[in-house]
């Protein structure tokens, strides 16, 4: 059995199919799922888009595991950029008015 590790959860679940290697692509994945083809922990599983860590997932006779990895500095990091991007776009407003106002 394969072992898979993320670094976030959930993920969606034709993303981790893609990402294990169980399918070719992400589009594969959904047409696999909805033709309830992928077993999450033995039971056939049609939601897209959840996975939690601990779950054994299988398509035919392939299997792997998920499982949760700690983050890493890098994992911080780039959560707080994303995050500080995201405070300085609510913060900054174009300037629309004109400066020949005062004229």
């Amino acid at each position: 059995m394969q072992h898979i590790e993320i670094n976030k959860e959930p993920i969606e679940l034709f993303k981790f199919l893609k990402f294990s290697g169980l399918l070719a692509s992400g589009g594969e994945a959904k047409v696999a799922i909805e033709n309830s083809e992928i077993l999450v922990n033995g039971e056939v599983e049609t939601q897209k888009d959840i996975l939690w860590r601990h779950r054994y997932v299988q398509w035919r006779n392939n299997k792997c595991e998920s499982s949760l990895t700690s983050p890493t500095i890098a994992h911080v990091l780039q959560l707080f950029h994303k995050v500080l991007v995201h405070i300085l776009h609510q913060n900054i407003k174009p300037n629309t008015k004109s400066n020949n106002s005062n004229r």
